[in-house]
C-alpha cells in the first residue's frame, strides 16, 4: 500500500508563480486510490496509473538484497522482483508536457464524478470527499503550469 501520491517536475523552477508541488496522502488512503481507478474506467478516462513512473532502482535494490540470502523464499521473491523490473523496462522516464491534457482530464473527470457523487468517497471519513477533491484540483494546477512552461511530469508513489 502507498502512502503519498505526487507529481514530480522535470526541471525544478523558483518560479513563485507556478504552483506549490503538493504531495497528497489523501488519494493514498486504503481503497481511494482504487476508487479512483475505478472511476475513471466507468468513466472511460485514463487511469491516473498510467502516469505513475515507478523507481526501477528501487526494485533493482530489492533484487540484490534478495540475491544475498540462501533461502527458497528469496527465490520466489527474487522472481516477482525480476519480472517487475521486466515490466518497468518499457515505461517512460517522463511525460511529455502535452499528455498534460490527458492526465487533466482524466483529473477533472475525477472531480466532476465526487462532486456529482460526493457520498461515493464517505467510508473513507468526514470531510475525505472534500480534501480529495481539493487535491486533485491543486493537482490540475500544477499540469496547467507544466504544460504551459513546456516541462515534462511524471506521477509517482510511494
Amino acid at each position: 500500500m502507498s502512502i503519498a501520491f505526487g507529481i514530480a517536475l522535470e526541471r525544478e523552477i523558483l518560479d513563485t508563480s507556478l504552483p506549490t508541488l503538493q504531495v497528497s496522502q489523501n488519494l493514498c488512503l486504503r481503497g481511494v486510490w482504487e476508487q479512483l481507478e475505478e472511476i475513471a474506467i466507468e468513466k472511460r478516462l485514463t487511469r491516473l496509473s498510467h502516469f505513475v513512473v515507478e523507481d526501477a532502482e528501487l526494485y533493482q535494490e530489492m533484487l540484490d538484497s534478495a540475491d544475498e540470502f540462501d533461502y527458497p523464499e528469496c527465490e520466489d521473491y527474487a522472481q516477482v522482483i525480476q519480472e517487475k523490473l521486466a515490466a518497468l523496462a518499457g515505461q517512460p522516464d517522463w511525460f511529455e508536457p502535452s499528455d498534460a491534457t490527458i492526465a487533466r482530464a482524466t483529473l477533472r473527470g475525477l472531480v466532476e464524478s465526487l462532486q456529482a457523487n460526493p457520498d461515493r468517497l464517505t467510508q473513507y471519513g468526514h470531510g475525505a470527499t472534500a480534501a480529495i477533491l481539493a487535491d486533485l484540483e491543486e493537482f490540475i494546477h500544477l499540469l496547467d503550469a507544466a504544460e504551459f512552461r513546456k516541462i515534462r511530469f511524471k506521477f509517482w508513489m510511494e
